[in-house]
């Protein structure tokens, strides 16, 4: 049988022990901090050096949410759209051969007329505010008339025994892919908040785009393709319009 008096005094000694602690607690402000994770894992995203971020020790391409939030804008005039282009370049002719495909040529008269109409349809999508293949009633296949470029691209794929490419048959705009982003600041996407801090992860978050689409996927990997020019424009508030022009022949 149980000693009455000796559960009397575990009584008093609780009472008095949550009196003493509840007293402690008071006199200090509240509760001491919890030290330990609350999910056993409070380390920060390592950010990276293309502006991605790597969550959990593995790199996902896309910077977190709360690292993005912490980030200071930066305005679209420190970035220089021709290292933009020239890296979203180097990254299409990666992507190309990394599927079999051949590099894109970017030199010679051909490649440089093609740069030249990517980078002016590139400020006209820009003035006009957004990504369209159609501006001032001039298509695809009029930029490439008036570059002299249109019958020079045309070309019959190498899987394919009738069918001739042309800059705007049998599909519209078949060799103009556009993509946009932002440049410098934080914006939202399906993967969450993200953030380009330089030209680097500006061309990569626009490779991206393409990649995303179908349609531009095919235009840039066509086989029989053997040159391309790449355009780029960044806003003062970090719109950022690109514009990929492929060749064939």
């Amino acid at each position: 049988m149980v000693n009455k008096a000796v559960v009397a005094v575990i009584g008093v000694i609780l009472i008095t022990t949550l009196g003493v602690g509840a007293l402690v607690g008071l006199q200090g402000g509240g509760p001491p901090p919890d030290e330990s994770p609350a999910n056993g894992n409070d380390e920060n995203p390592d950010s990276q050096g293309n502006g991605t971020a790597v969550a959990n020790g593995t790199a996902n391409g896309t910077a977190t949410p709360t690292a993005a939030a912490e980030r200071t804008a930066i305005p679209g005039r420190q970035f220089t759209e021709k290292d933009i282009a020239a890296n979203l370049t180097k990254r299409i002719n990666k992507w190309r051969t990394a599927e079999g495909h051949s590099a894109l040529r970017t030199d010679g008269t051909t490649a440089n007329r093609l740069h030249e109409m990517a980078m002016s349809h590139s400020v006209a999508m820009a003035d006009e505010g957004e990504l369209t293949h159609v501006i001032g009633n001039e298509s695809t296949g009029d930029r490439y008339k008036d570059a002299g470029l249109y019958d020079a691209c045309q070309y019959r794929p190498p899987d394919k025994d009738r069918a001739i490419y042309q800059p705007d048959h049998p599909h519209d705009h078949q060799f103009e892919a556009l993509a946009g982003t932002v440049a410098g600041d934080t914006y939202e996407t399906d993967n969450g908040t993200q953030f380009n801090e330089n030209e680097s992860a500006v061309a990569a978050a626009l490779l991206e785009e393409f990649k995303a689409s179908n349609t531009s996927t095919e235009r840039i990997m066509a086989p029989g393709l053997t040159k391309v020019g790449v355009g780029v424009e960044v806003t003062r508030d970090g719109a950022v319009y690109s514009t990929v022009h492929v060749c064939g022949g």
